[in-house]
């Protein structure tokens, strides 16, 4: 099984009637969409190999194309869902079909309070966001995230934001695979860097995590992971 926290579709949602998605249409409460270009999810190394195991994948690898649908934010929280294929790039990759169905979708909620990123004035900040998600390629599982962080935003070079801040997150799924099931705790920091487009920044986590169930794990219970990478939100 893969490690990977891909995005996902929702039975509830796809179980309406065609008449209620209409109503809900009509309504301005739910937005069809269909992808424009493939989407991608992958990473550098492909596979590592770890002592009397099989290689172990760190995503899907894969370019997945598909249609879906999502509800308007209602009080921080929205649903989406999405249906489409998955395509395969590595040609020695045997553990899944070159071509497969995808579906998945769930639910999120996200909310922040204080002097977020982005905040004409320096101060305290906590934000919380919760997932949901079902992904069928992972054997039909459903993942529940939860992220908090809290800390200190900056104002620097009188326009831009830096903030430092300690991470909270769990992962836990309905299958109890040992991957999805994680416990982290680590400082973070967030920083904005003139000549970046608005609500981009550059991001650094350094992590240490628990396992919280360890059958068929074949790594330590305990790791530590530091996380670089970018970071970008919009709003309209």
């Amino acid at each position: 099984m893969e490690r990977s926290t891909a995005a996902a579709t929702s039975p509830v949602t796809t179980a309406r009637r065609p008449s209620e998605f209409a109503a809900l249409a009509a309504a301005n409460q739910i937005v069809f969409y269909a992808s424009r270009c493939a989407r991608f999810v992958g990473d550098m190394r492909g596979q590592v190999s770890l002592d009397n195991s099989p290689p172990q994948y760190l995503s899907e690898n894969s370019i997945i194309a598909g249609v879906g649908a999502a509800t308007k934010q209602w009080r921080h929280l929205l649903g989406w869902a999405e249906a489409g294929m998955s395509m395969s790039y590595l040609p020695n990759r045997h553990d899944v079909g070159a071509a497969v169905p995808d579906y998945r979708g769930g639910m999120n909620f996200a909310k922040g309070f204080g002097r977020l990123l982005g905040a004409s004035h320096a101060g305290l900040f906590y934000e919380t966001t919760a997932d949901a998600i079902y992904v069928s390629r992972f054997e039909k599982d459903w993942l529940f995230y939860s992220q908090h962080r809290a800390g200190r935003t900056f104002r620097w070079m009188d326009s831009e934001s830096f903030q430092a801040y300690m991470n909270l997150n769990a992962v836990q799924d309905v299958k109890r695979e040992y991957w999805a099931n994680t416990f982290e705790f680590g400082p973070g920091a967030k920083l904005g860097l003139p000549g970046m487009p608005p609500g981009l920044y550059l991001s650094a986590d350094w992590l240490h995590g628990v396992y919280t169930v360890n059958k068929n794990n074949p790594r330590r219970p305990n790791y530590n992971d530091l996380r670089l990478g970018f970071w970008y939100a919009a709003s309209r």
